[in-house]
């Protein structure tokens, strides 16, 4: 629209009582300006009328009616399905859904009904066995988190002399090792996983392994020492874990003195030393508890705890 100045006053009022008419209707009606105008401001002319007209025409050309810069399709929320992506009707491309089980499909080529692809979902999985993973649609990164099988604890010493001193205790197992990396995938690719089985009394935990990320069992805990003519037998050395923060060895003293406690990692407790029968293991990859040593007179020594299979968590 454009506008063209007639007979209009470019400075007017609209304060009540400025203004007069004469004449009547039909007819001609005659507006008159009382007073000068009183109104502070710009005039408004059919020249700054245009102006604004033409400043409005730019905000809607300015509307990108695709999208963003560099999209090559609008996006319209075109409704719901009670399961899936639509079966008829006529889309667009970038036409999205929400069906009523909560998952929102996408079309990316257009027509009657069009194709239509579930958009990327978020999700874990946690193996403690051995087995497979396959990757869900529209997934191109997952993140791992692999842990080895925990070390088993030592045994209790062997007992020698029948005197008055025991035997030292075993050694905890130390926690299977860990490591956390991004893999690239594509969807529907089928993933082998191996765990690492938790060390037996006196026995390293099992690797773990997924796509070439490993991470290695614990180490066993070490025998207790026997008893001599002498003296008690030594505690049993911890096991390592797989990163760091290790166990102290055990120590001499009284009969059926405790080995070291196992190592622990960032995810795994070592196991504790020996003189506890079991270990509340807690997290993936813990090492055993050591056995228990024995004194002098006992009918038997007891083997350390097996180790916590080690895992893997996958994240997407």
């Amino acid at each position: 629209m454009a506008y063209t100045p007639t007979n209009w006053q470019d400075r007017i009022s609209g304060n009540p009582g400025q203004f007069s008419t004469t004449g009547s209707v039909p007819g001609n009606v005659v507006l008159t300006l009382n007073d000068s105008p009183s109104q502070a401001g710009t005039p408004v002319t059919a020249a700054r009328m245009n102006n604004i007209e033409n400043e409005l025409a730019k905000l809607d050309n300015a509307v990108n009616p695709t999208g963003l810069t560099g999209a090559t399709a609008a996006t319209r929320y075109v409704g719901a399905t009670v399961s899936g992506a639509p079966v008829t009707g006529t889309f667009l491309l970038g036409d999205f859904i929400v069906d009523q089980t909560g998952l929102m499909w996408v079309c990316t080529v257009a027509g009657t009904p069009g194709t239509w692809v579930r958009s990327a979902q978020t999700g874990s999985q946690t193996f403690t066995s051995s087995g497979s993973f396959t990757v869900p649609a529209g997934i191109y990164r997952i993140f791992v988190k692999v842990w080895g099988g925990g070390g088993g604890g030592g045994a209790g010493g062997t007992i020698a002399y029948s005197n008055t001193y025991g035997t030292g205790g075993g050694g905890g197992g130390g926690s299977g090792g860990y490591a956390g990396v991004w893999l690239s995938v594509t969807p529907a690719q089928v993933i082998t996983i191996t765990i690492g089985a938790g060390g037996a009394s006196g026995v390293a935990g099992g690797l773990t392994a997924i796509e070439g990320i490993m991470a290695t069992g614990g180490t066993q805990g070490a025998t207790g020492g026997g008893n001599s003519s002498s003296g008690p037998g030594t505690g049993g050395a911890y096991g390592s874990g797989g990163i760091s923060n290790y166990g102290t060895s055990g120590v001499t003293g009284n009969p059926g003195t405790a080995g070291g406690n196992g190592g622990t990692s960032t995810y795994g407790a070592g196991g504790t030393a020996g003189g506890a029968l079991t270990d509340a293991f807690g997290t993936f990859g813990a090492g055993g508890a050591g056995g228990h040593g024995g004194v002098y007179n006992a009918t038997a020594i007891t083997n350390g705890s097996t180790g916590s299979n080690g895992a893997v968590v996958i994240v997407w």
